[in-house]
């Protein structure tokens, strides 16, 4: 029986760098090379060899060597495999689908709603602190102390997320 690790482990930097002189790319090179030694591993299952060639170094450059030619010919053949999320981004339309904008429309109705309930002080707390306020400006512009706009503002912080975590319950039918 042939002992993969150590072949792998004996040959696949090697292979690697055959790989990168022959001009292939640094992922490409580590691709072809667990490519190489998947090919070697399911021949060796379905022939069932029990023992490799004779040169079975030589063996695993030929076979990294024959997949590296393949996929240069699946390159010149489609110069675009291989870049689907590049491709993905180039063509994809940036607009948020029908779905998303309902799903975002309702989270906002639930934000709006789960602030409508929290009183007067905390939510202008937490509104100066969403337009950019440091909290020590928000304590000084409300006359509270430092602790308290900050004790406020975790009020605020804890009601929302738990209306938002009751809305997502009642969504998926689970109990709070």
């Amino acid at each position: 029986m042939w002992n993969f690790t150590s072949l792998f482990r004996n040959y696949s930097a090697e292979l690697q760098r055959f790989l990168r002189r022959r001009g292939a790319a640094q992922d490409v090179a580590a691709d072809l090379t667990q490519e190489t030694f998947l090919r070697l591993m399911t021949s060796a299952r379905k022939n069932k060899f029990a023992t490799l060639p004779d040169n079975h170094k030589a063996y695993l450059f030929r076979v990294a060597a024959n997949l590296q030619t393949d996929h240069a010919r699946s390159q010149k053949l489609n110069p675009l495999a291989g870049h689907t999320a590049a491709l993905s981004e180039t063509f994809a339309d940036p607009a948020p689908l029908a779905d998303e904008i309902l799903i975002s429309a309702e989270f906002m109705r639930i934000l709006e709603q789960a602030l409508s309930e929290v009183p007067d002080i905390p939510r202008r707390v937490y509104l100066m602190r969403l337009d950019g306020k440091t909290f020590a400006d928000i304590a000084r512009e409300l006359h509270l102390p430092l602790q308290t706009a900050y004790s406020q503002m975790n009020r605020v912080m804890i009601h929302l997320q738990y209306r938002i975590s009751q809305a997502e319950n009642g969504l998926t039918g689970k109990r709070a």
